[in-house]
């Protein structure tokens, strides 16, 4: 889901025209730096008019007011060079003197290969006024301004050549402008008259391509521009049949020029049925393509590139016009992809010869067609999404990211190979980013899922504060021990031997669920965690870094309202609320896994769990409810507690002093606090080993509560020690033998 939401997104983004741009402003820019320069091809070259040229020549910086007689010896020499078609980018709209531009005309006419630049004129034609607010209307009408007609009836043919203006970053050309009617432009001229050899060719194919005859008269038309046009109007009006001629050629012999063999008849016929314009593929910075310095060319002396490199001009096209070698000098600059590189834009008569070397390769920049272009991100969002979400965390984003470098290296290498040009800031920044941060995303609300799942599992069987360890740590580091100071509560329930043999296995887990959720219910509230459960037994802890007595509060607090809670719901005729005993012990516990192999439990280890058993367990002989040790009771005020001796447990060779724990704090009055005060001196007599008068002041106390169960515990002692002797009295404390 994710990765087709990523192809989607991918999709969506591919076809807003602002997307387009980014595209050609960025993606170009990074194919082109990626790939580097390439060689041009060896039969284009540029002569370059700058200001060390009008120096040299002494001639006005201004190239303008150059004499034009300097202009025909350079088309002397270049066609003497053997230039095969030479190409002025300089517009002579205005007459210069009669002789320089008799002269000029004389050795366009001898040369019969020179093409020189037209100008593409907008002109607003009003056309009235309309609207509420009386708006004057225009109409824009593009003309075609030749040079000065001595100089255009001598040239072999003339045609513009547009390109955005600065700052525009210039990436494409026009072959035919759509402004002027599907015109002919400067590159595409320059081809045609290259490839003059196979205007008999192209004519010869289309008359028995089964044309119309419109067409074939078309075709025949005089100047090499009528031509042109007339062959473009053709191929638009019936590209079927123009596609099937050029099949129709590509599968008999050859027909190619033997000075350029990547131009083909069929490839420049398919030119003329092609779209209005090309990108460029660039050859590289400033003086890629071959450049010689005007005024050698001018010179007579044998030609060299400004690097000083010998020329062959022979069967080649020239292209002559501005090319400053520094920026503030340049007449005409479009900021290019290379311009950043070297510092300094190219020149119109650059991107013109790179025009035509692209046209003369047949290697024009090929955009993915937008459907194919649109798959490609499609595909490339569905798999990216795959790869990054179906691998974990950081895996899956490096894979993304590797990906995305694969991807950008096929796409420079087929930029590199196959001049076909690739969307690469969508799938590559785009929908890389998406589909990482994505699957990023998604992987933590899964985590997220996943931890609560977990969490809710353990958190049946095991205390929260592990479950949050064992979801965040490993499980070297969750079995670690850890020693903590804690309170221990240990319950049991009365009856559960019964109820087991007369119940039903399932009526029987049905109850003690219901009696386990009330336990847990009043130990969760008071902040403590139950760490064991066996059969009718249960364990809970509260633990802390250090004794504190709030937590000791807590723990007494949990055991107070659990024997209430127990006792009301009795009287309301719950079966779950079983008759249980507590007891609670401080100290210093450790916590941690115990076991082996493959079955652990999560426990707390240590003497006061045993301890606090042991304390449990006494609530049988004394026939008490909630008993806690003197270490319980440590600094813990607002209690109503009870002594009720000193015990030697079982097991146990340090004696603990134990507490009944009767309710809130409360100043007994009158009668009560005569009682408390009758017990505690009944348990000093005893504790002296006096047992006569012990046993008098128990039976005492007896007749005041006859229901006392710890009164009656020592009566019974006093009167077994006056009998036998103190057998299981030592040290002031009752050793118990019962666990």
């Amino acid at each position: 889901m994710l990765g087709l939401a990523i192809g989607a997104i991918g999709v969506a983004v591919g076809m807003v025209p602002f997307t387009l741009r980014v595209e050609e402003s960025a993606g170009l820019h990074w194919l082109f730096a990626l790939r580097g320069p390439r060689q041009p091809p060896g039969n284009v070259h540029v002569v370059r008019i700058d200001r060390p040229s009008a120096e040299a020549l002494g001639v006005p910086a201004d190239p303008a007011r150059w004499p034009r007689s300097l202009h025909a010896k350079l088309v002397e020499n270049l066609a003497a060079a053997g230039a095969r078609v030479i190409v002025l980018d300089i517009f002579f709209g205005e007459p210069g003197s009669p002789d320089d531009d008799a002269a000029f005309a004389a050795a366009l006419r001898a040369a019969g290969n020179v093409v020189l630049t037209m100008r593409l004129e907008r002109r607003y034609v009003p056309l009235g006024r309309a609207g509420a607010g009386n708006r004057a209307l225009e109409a824009v009408r593009v003309e075609l301004a030749p040079p000065i007609e001595v100089l255009s009836a001598s040239a072999f043919a003339t045609a513009p050549f547009l390109l955005p203006a600065w700052p525009m970053k210039v990436s494409q050309f026009w072959a035919f402008n759509e402004e002027a009617g599907e015109y002919p432009t400067l590159p595409m001229v320059a081809l045609q008259a290259y490839a003059a050899g196979l205007r008999d060719e192209l004519t010869g194919a289309v008359r028995t391509a089964g044309i119309p005859d419109r067409g074939v008269a078309a075709v025949e038309a005089r100047t090499l521009t009528d031509f042109m046009q007339a062959l473009r109007e053709l191929c638009l009006a019936e590209p079927a049949r123009v596609e099937a001629l050029a099949q129709a050629i590509d599968a008999g012999p050859a027909v190619f020029l033997p000075e350029a063999p990547a131009l083909r008849l069929a490839g420049l016929l398919r030119l003329y049925a092609g779209p209005s314009s090309y990108y460029l593929n660039y050859y590289g910075p400033p003086l890629s393509v071959p450049t010689i310095p005007y005024h050698e060319a001018v010179s007579g002396e044998p030609l060299r590139t400004v690097e000083g490199r010998p020329l062959d001009l022979r069967d080649s096209i020239v292209f002559v016009g501005f090319a400053a070698r520094r920026q503030a000098d340049q007449k005409d600059s479009f900021f290019s992809v290379f311009s950043e590189e070297s510092g300094l834009n190219l020149s119109g008569v650059e991107i013109a010869a790179t025009a035509t070397a692209n046209l003369l390769e047949g290697r024009p920049l090929r955009p993915l067609g937008p459907l194919p272009a649109l798959a490609v991100l499609f595909a490339w969002g569905a798999y990216l999404g795959f790869v990054c979400r179906a691998l974990p965390g950081a895996v899956g984003v490096a894979a993304g990211i590797a990906s995305a470098s694969l991807y950008l290296v096929f796409a420079v290498g087929l930029f590199s190979a196959a001049d076909l040009w690739m969307p690469v800031m969508v799938p590559v920044f785009l929908q890389t980013t998406l589909a990482t941060v994505g699957a990023l995303v998604l992987q933590f609300r899964e985590a997220r899922r996943q931890r609560a799942r977990i969490s809710a599992a353990l958190g049946r069987y095991v205390p929260p504060r592990l479950v949050e360890r064992l979801v965040d740590e490993s499980r070297a580091s969750a079995a670690a021990v850890e020693i903590v100071h804690g309170t221990c509560m240990a319950t049991d329930a009365a009856q559960y031997t019964l109820m087991a043999e007369t119940l039903a296995p399932d009526e029987l887990t049905r109850l003690m669920n219901a009696y386990y959720e009330l336990l847990f219910t009043e130990v969760e509230r008071f902040g403590g965690q139950v760490s064991d459960v066996v059969g009718d037994a249960m364990m809970a802890i509260w633990a802390s870094a250090r004794p504190e007595a709030t937590v000791q509060r807590n723990a007494c607090d949990a055991a107070l309202h659990l024997a209430a809670e127990l006792q009301a719901r009795a009287l309301a005729g719950d079966r779950a609320a079983l008759p249980t005993r507590i007891g609670l012990h401080s100290g210093e516990i450790r916590l941690g896994e115990i076991g082996a192999r493959q079955h652990f439990e999560y426990r707390a280890v240590g003497d006061i769990v045993n301890t606090a058993t042991r304390i449990e367990s006494l609530n049988k002989q004394l026939g008490t409810r909630i008993l806690v040790s003197a270490e319980a009771l440590a600094g813990v005020g607002g209690l109503a507690t009870r002594e009720v001796g000193t015990f030697l447990l079982a097991g146990k060779t340090v004696p603990v002093v134990v507490h009944e724990l009767l309710g809130q704090a409360e100043q007994p009055l009158g009668t009560a606090a005569r009682n408390v005060q009758l017990f505690s001196a009944a348990l000093a007599e005893f504790r002296a080993g006096r047992w006569g008068e012990a046993r008098q002041l128990f039976a005492r106390y007896l007749e005041r509560v006859a229901d006392d169960g710890p009164a009656r515990y020592y009566l019974r002692l006093c009167e077994d020690y006056l009998a036998n002797g103190p057998v299981s009295f030592t040290g002031g404390a009752v050793r118990i033998q019962a666990k």
